[in-house]
């Protein structure tokens, strides 16, 4: 069997990425994008990326910052206030356009967006392609804003759900780390531990939300809807405490018996099961 080869394009990647996506198109493939700026992520610059769906199994990664799309918006105000600025604000607003940014919005409203409403509406790129799109934010310390952004879109619950317990136990060492350099050396007799800012009866009332709507449901795509809602605030671990004890009250049942597995098809009871 041949060995895997590397393959370096001496262009940029918006000019390569048709060969890429044709070399990748049967291959299960996970795009790393780290832009060097931002316009490089527009929704023209990832088009063919985003509207090519038949394809294997595919994932992205991309970086993000949404102070740059806050800066941007900066300018669509400033135009209001000096007509000097009109022309690159001109610019401004055709670049937002281009993020999925309603720049009529902006230049109505009477305050500057703020930056997670911007990050919103350009995930709606992200959203419209994959069925799970997750953020995990970039920070040196637990309470510090997030540098930037990185951006996950798969469709496949079992990458959603992994990537979500990834960045569980992240958030918990982060917050460890942050609470003992606070402390200044006060020594503590166990580690400090975060608290979730969701409960376990928060997961449970979702899950009957989530079978009530699609009906039977593997425990997998539970955890990757859980994932999407709550967050690291919640891993696998919690989403199957939820289960277990809706299973436990009979308000969930499942299609098998033994320890809950990612393939446990989950279901409501119908009336005559609750008789």
């Amino acid at each position: 069997m041949a060995p895997p080869r590397a393959f370096v394009y001496e262009s940029s990647f918006e000019d390569a990425m048709p060969a890429i996506l044709e070399r990748t198109r049967n291959v299960p493939t996970l795009f790393f994008i780290d832009p060097c700026g931002t316009k490089d992520i527009t929704a023209e610059k990832l088009r063919p990326l985003l509207e090519q769906r038949d394809r294997a199994a595919t994932e992205i990664l991309l970086r993000i910052d949404p102070g740059m799309l806050s800066r941007f918006a900066g300018w669509v105000k400033a135009a209001e206030r000096d007509a000097k600025k009109q022309k690159i604000s001109a610019k401004m607003r055709t670049l937002l356009s281009q993020f999925n940014i309603d720049v009529d919005a902006i230049a109505a409203s009477d305050d500057q967006p703020e930056k997670d409403e911007l990050l919103g509406q350009y995930l709606g790129l992200f959203n419209q392609r994959f069925k799970y799109v997750q953020l995990v934010p970039i920070r040196a310390h637990y309470f510090d804003a997030p540098k930037y952004y990185l951006v996950h879109g798969t469709d496949s619950p079992d990458g959603c759900a992994k990537v979500n317990d990834i960045l569980s136990t992240t958030e918990d060492e982060l917050f460890e780390v942050t609470a003992v350099e606070a402390a200044a050396g006060q020594e503590f007799l166990f580690a400090p531990i975060r608290t979730p800012r969701v409960t376990i009866r928060d997961a449970k009332d979702f899950v009957l939300e989530l079978l009530g709507r699609n009906g039977l449901t593997t425990f997998v795509e539970v955890c990757a809807e859980l994932s999407k809602r709550f967050g690291p605030d919640l891993r696998e671990k919690d989403h199957k405490k939820a289960v277990k004890e809706l299973v436990t009250d009979q308000r969930v049942l499942r299609g098998d018996s033994g320890a809950i597995t990612r393939k446990t098809a989950l279901r409501l009871p119908i009336a005559s099961e609750l008789a």
